[in-house]
C-alpha cells in the first residue's frame, strides 16, 4: 500500500460525507431540476433503468439552469483562478503556480415524448500567470441520447470526448466505477502531454411484462497521448445483463461481459471474460439499493489463461436532495498506458447533496490498486474531486472545486507514473439568459 501524503485525505473526506448525507438530510430542500452530465468513464455501462433516470434529476446547477430556458440552447461564460502548489511549468521555478482559465461553454437540450438529446461543448484557454507564453487550450464535447423504441424498449447513446494538455496545472477527473458494471480500463496521468481520450456507449433495454429486464450494451474507448511514451489505446466492450423481479424489495441479476484492448506494435492486446452470477439487489427502502454479486474474470497472457473469482458490492441511494453511490469490486482490469493487466480492488464514491436550491456539492473520488499476473509490477492510483457551487444571482454562479490525484507504478513502461498532486479553483460563471425572453420557473 502507498504512503500518501495528508493530502491524501480526500478520498476518506468523501465517504465520510457520503455516509452522513445518508443519514442527514432534514436540511435539504428540493434541487432545481436538470439531467447529469456524462462523466465518460472508460468502460463503463450502466444498464437503462428507473432508477439510472431518477440519477438525472441531480445535475449540477449549470444543468439545472438549461431547465428554466425557454429555449433549448444555453452559453455560459466562466472566469476561474487555478492555484498548483509545488506544480510549476516545465522549466519554471515557482512553489506556488496560479494559472487563469477562460472557459465558453455552449449546450443545448431538446425533448420530445418519446426522445430527449443533450449536447456540450466548451472550450478552455488556460495561461499561467507568472509566464504568460506557458499556455494550453483543452476542449469537451459530450453527447447523451435516449429513445423510446417501444413501449417496452429503450435505446440509450453518449459519447464523451476531451483533449487536455497536462501542463501541471490540469488533473484528470476521478473515475467512478457504477454498479452492475465496473470499468474494465484505469487511464494514467502523464504530466506535459497532452492527453485525448473519447468513451462512445450504447445500450437497449427491454422489459419483459413487470418483473424482468434485458439490457445489451456496447462501447468503444480511445486513448491517445500526445508523444510515443504510450502511444494509442483502443478498447471494445460487450455485455448482456438481465434482472428478474423476485419480490417487491428483491431482485435477482446475472450478466456476462467480454472487453479487449487494441494496442499498437508488438504489445500483446488483452482479452477479459467477466461473468456475473446470481447477483443479489435488496431495496430496502424506496431510496436505498443494496447490491452484491460473485462470478469469474478470465484473460490470457503469454499462452496461458488465467481465471480468478471476482465479486463486488454497492449501495446507492437516489432522494430528492441526495444521490450518493459506493462501490466495491475484485477482478482484472487494464491500465491503459503501460498495458498491463492487473488483478485488484477498486472502490468508488460519488455524491450530489444539495443543500439548498442555491448550494450544491459534487463529489467523486475513486481509488484502485492492483498486481500484474506475473507479480513483477503493481500499480496503486487515487484521484478524487470535489466542487461547492453557489447562485448569487439568477446568472451568475460561483464554485470552489479540489483535484487530488496520487499514482504509484512499479515496474512499468514510464517513470512519470509517481506523483502526489492537488489543484484547488475557484471561479465565477454567467449564464445568458433565454435569447426568447421567456424563461421556465424553477422546480
Amino acid at each position: 500500500m502507498p504512503s500518501f501524503p495528508n493530502n491524501s485525505f480526500a478520498f476518506a473526506a468523501v465517504l465520510a460525507v457520503c455516509l452522513v448525507s445518508m443519514m442527514n438530510e432534514a436540511f435539504a430542500s428540493p434541487q432545481l431540476g436538470g439531467v447529469s452530465q456524462s462523466d465518460g468513464d472508460a468502460g463503463q455501462s450502466e444498464p437503462i433503468s428507473s432508477s439510472s433516470q431518477e440519477k438525472q434529476s441531480h445535475g449540477s446547477l449549470t444543468s439545472g439552469f438549461l431547465e428554466t430556458m425557454g429555449r433549448p440552447i444555453g452559453f455560459s461564460m466562466g472566469f476561474f483562478e487555478l492555484y498548483a502548489p509545488g506544480q510549476a511549468a516545465e522549466s519554471v521555478v515557482d512553489r506556488n503556480a496560479v494559472y487563469t482559465l477562460v472557459r465558453p461553454r455552449i449546450f443545448a437540450r431538446t425533448r420530445t415524448k418519446r426522445s430527449q438529446l443533450q449536447l456540450e461543448y466548451s472550450f478552455g484557454y488556460r495561461q499561467y500567470n507568472r509566464h504568460h507564453e506557458v499556455r494550453s487550450a483543452e476542449h469537451t464535447a459530450i453527447l447523451d441520447y435516449s429513445y423510446q423504441l417501444s413501449r417496452n424498449t429503450t435505446l440509450h447513446i453518449s459519447d464523451d470526448f476531451r483533449s487536455q494538455f497536462n501542463d501541471r496545472g490540469v488533473l484528470p477527473t476521478s473515475s467512478a466505477p457504477v454498479l452492475y458494471q465496473p470499468s474494465f480500463a484505469q487511464g494514467l496521468y502523464v504530466p506535459g502531454e497532452r492527453s485525448t481520450t473519447n468513451s462512445l456507449l450504447t445500450g437497449i433495454s427491454y422489459r419483459f411484462g413487470r418483473r424482468s429486464t434485458v439490457t445489451t450494451f456496447t462501447s468503444y474507448d480511445l486513448w491517445r497521448y500526445g508523444t510515443t511514451t504510450f502511444g494509442d489505446s483502443h478498447g471494445i466492450q460487450a455485455g448482456i445483463r438481465g434482472d428478474l423481479q423476485i419480490s417487491k424489495w428483491f431482485f435477482l441479476d446475472s450478466g456476462y461481459s467480454h472487453y479487449l484492448n487494441l494496442v499498437p506494435g508488438k504489445l500483446q492486446s488483452t482479452n477479459i471474460h467477466r461473468l456475473q452470477a446470481g447477483g443479489l439487489k435488496f431495496r430496502p427502502r424506496r431510496t436505498v439499493e443494496l447490491y452484491v454479486s460473485g462470478g469469474a474474470d478470465s484473460t490470457r497472457l503469454q499462452d496461458r489463461q488465467h481465471t480468478i473469482g471476482s465479486y463486488e458490492g454497492g449501495i446507492s441511494k437516489v432522494s430528492g436532495s441526495t444521490l450518493l453511490s459506493l462501490v466495491y469490486h475484485r477482478g482484472f482490469s487494464v491500465a491503459i498506458g503501460p498495458q498491463s493487466t492487473v488483478n485488484g480492488h477498486v472502490v468508488s464514491a460519488t455524491l450530489s447533496q444539495w443543500l439548498s436550491r442555491r448550494i450544491s456539492i459534487q463529489a467523486t473520488s475513486s481509488y484502485m490498486r492492483g498486481f500484474s499476473l506475473n507479480k513483477e509490477s503493481k500499480l496503486s492510483y487515487l484521484g478524487a474531486n470535489a466542487e461547492l457551487q453557489i447562485v448569487l444571482q439568477r446568472h451568475m454562479l460561483y464554485s470552489v472545486q479540489y483535484s487530488y490525484i496520487s499514482q504509484h507504478g512499479t515496474a512499468l513502461t514510464s517513470n512519470q507514473l509517481l506523483l502526489n498532486r492537488y489543484t484547488i479553483t475557484t471561479g465565477l460563471q454567467f449564464m445568458v439568459p433565454s435569447l426568447s425572453g421567456r424563461e421556465r420557473g424553477t422546480r
